[in-house]
C-alpha cells in the first residue's frame, strides 16, 4: 500500500505543511507521485472506459521511519468505486466500505468510540479545566504585556526623535547612545 518513488527524491525537500488541494501549486513530490499513479492506472486496460468518464485520484506524501533511517513515499487513493469495487491492491482501503459492512471502519469503530469517550471525559476533568483556565489567564496576561511593551517602545522612540530634533548637533557618542537604546529595546521586546 505504501509506494516508494521509482526515482531518487532525496534532493527534493519535504512539504512544510499540509496544503489546500484546490487552489495552490502542487509540491514537486505530489506531482511526481501523481505521475506514477497515472502510469499505474494506464496499465489497467479494463479500467480505461470507466476512467474516460472521469475519476478522482489522490496522493498523500509520507515519510517512514525505520531503524534510524527514513524513506519518502506516498499513498494513493481513489473516490467511490472502480471497476465495481472499492478495494484494489495498489490503493489504500476505504475508511468506510459500503460494500463490506464488516470492513475496516466497523472493526475500528469501537476503538474510535472509546477514544471519543476518553476525550469527552478529559474535557470535563477538573485538573484539565484548571490548567486550561490557567493557560487562558497566562495568554491574556501575555497579550496585555505585549501591548504595554509596544506602547513603551513607541514612547521611547518618540522621546529619541524629540531628543534628536531638539538637539540637531548631537555628538557622535550621543547618536550612538540613541541607536544602542533603540536596538536594546527592540531586542528586549
Amino acid at each position: 500500500m505504501i509506494h516508494f518513488f521509482d526515482q531518487p527524491v532525496s534532493h527534493i525537500a519535504l512539504p512544510e505543511r499540509f496544503t489546500y488541494p484546490f487552489n495552490y501549486t502542487p509540491h514537486p513530490l505530489c506531482v511526481l507521485a501523481a505521475e506514477e499513479v497515472k502510469a499505474y492506472i494506464s496499465t489497467k486496460k479494463e479500467w480505461q472506459e470507466e476512467l474516460a468518464l472521469g475519476k478522482m485520484f489522490g496522493v498523500l506524501i509520507i515519510q517512514t521511519l525505520e531503524e534510524g533511517s527514513s524513506s519518502i513515499g506516498y499513498l494513493a487513493a481513489f473516490s467511490g468505486n472502480l471497476a465495481g469495487k472499492n478495494l484494489h491492491p495498489y490503493f489504500v482501503p476505504p475508511v468506510y466500505d459500503l460494500l463490506q459492512p464488516q470492513g475496516f471502519f466497523k472493526i475500528e469503530e469501537e476503538q474510535i468510540s472509546a477514544i471519543n469517550v476518553r476525550i469527552s471525559a478529559l474535557e470535563v476533568n477538573p485538573h484539565y479545566l484548571h490548567l486550561k483556565e490557567k493557560l487562558d489567564r497566562e495568554t491574556e496576561q501575555t497579550r496585555l504585556a505585549l501591548i504595554q511593551a509596544k506602547e513603551e517602545l513607541k514612547t521611547a522612540k518618540k522621546e529619541r526623535e524629540l531628543r534628536r530634533k531638539s538637539s540637531p548637533a548631537l555628538s557622535e557618542e550621543e547618536q550612538d547612545t540613541l541607536i544602542r537604546e533603540s536596538q536594546y529595546q527592540k531586542a528586549e521586546f
